[in-house]
């Protein structure tokens, strides 16, 4: 049986929920990265469909930027328009932060990460994460990944609950099935 814990993020009142394991696993993790005077939080986690749909539906409608471009006055085809905002959100329905499994750490911006501060975060949990079971789920292109979403350093995945779910997931997919939000 899955279980979830609430515990409020430590930026704010926030509450945020992960499955137990999880958190636990991330837990020990900032306790080993404080002891190396880096300080990790977590900044989303659980996402339900409802709050993926606001977001994804912020980007199509321009409300919020897709990356760094703005909608609102879009030209291009719905495909196109999709494309754009899946280079660094999923469709709902389609997110990791669905699982319980998944967080996004410290900042969602590229630009902390090339600051000083996140790069000394990026450089430890590239070291450390995975002695805690958390992996960086989408990683920067390469030969052995040519597309997908673009690099986030902020998403780690906590792989031993997380690789179950997706690899369920891969085979149970049916492309036909419908969700109901701007753009599908």
């Amino acid at each position: 049986m899955v279980q979830f814990v609430e515990f409020t993020a430590d930026w704010g009142a926030q509450k945020l929920y992960l499955q137990r394991e999880a958190h636990e696993a991330f837990l020990r993790m900032k306790q080993a990265a404080g002891d190396d005077s880096v300080y990790l939080f977590i900044v989303s986690a659980f996402r339900s469909f409802d709050r993926q749909r606001e977001i994804w539906e912020d980007k199509w409608t321009g409300r919020k930027l897709a990356g760094d471009k703005s909608l609102k006055n879009f030209r291009g085809s719905a495909h196109d328009r999709a494309c754009i905002i899946m280079e660094y959100t999923a469709p709902p329905g389609y997110s990791r932060h669905h699982w319980g499994t998944d967080i996004d750490i410290n900042s969602v911006e590229p630009e902390y990460f090339d600051a000083p501060e996140g790069k000394r975060v990026y450089d430890w949990l590239n070291r450390r994460a995975g002695e805690f079971g958390f992996c960086q789920t989408y990683t920067a292109f390469s030969a052995q990944r040519p597309g997908g979403f673009n690099e986030e350093k902020w998403h780690w995945s906590y792989e031993p609950l997380s690789y179950p779910i997706w690899s369920a997931q891969l085979k149970q997919f049916e492309h036909r099935l419908k969700y109901r939000f701007k753009g599908y």
